[in-house]
């Protein structure tokens, strides 16, 4: 069983955000219980919690991926790139190593984008705990 973490003040949220990294995969259980809201509150904001933390940066990865390929293939068409020139082989480790290289990035800029918006939501639970 995962390890649970309880989330019932603005600080225990931000420090949330700190334990979301590229290299941080292990992922606890979270559950929000901020006494001053309601049930129903909780649950919003533990779903909205959660939508955050579980974030790795995958979505940005594949999309970045997809464009990648579609980008290298009008590449080739248009012969701004030579598979002839360069052999088939340097064209595939071209392409595998600008399609790694872009997906890192997306997955980072993912990963950085949750943290972001869950040091969001601690400040607006600090400055306004209502």
């Amino acid at each position: 069983m995962r390890e649970e973490i309880i989330l019932s003040s603005a600080i225990s949220l931000k420090n949330l955000a700190g334990e979301i990294g590229l290299f941080k995969t292990a992922r606890k259980n979270v559950r929000v219980r901020f006494d001053h809201l309601s049930e129903q509150e909780n649950a919003n904001l533990q779903d909205r919690v959660i939508k955050y933390y579980k974030a790795c940066g995958c979505a940005q990865g594949r999309v970045t991926g997809i464009i990648t390929l579609l980008g290298f293939v009008v590449l080739l068409a248009t012969g701004v790139i030579s598979a002839r020139e360069l052999g088939v082989l340097k064209t595939l480790w071209y392409y595998f190593l600008c399609s790694f290289v872009t997906m890192l990035v997306a997955k980072i800029i993912g990963i950085w984008q949750a943290r972001k918006q869950l040091t969001k939501l601690a400040m607006e639970f600090q400055t306004n705990p209502h």
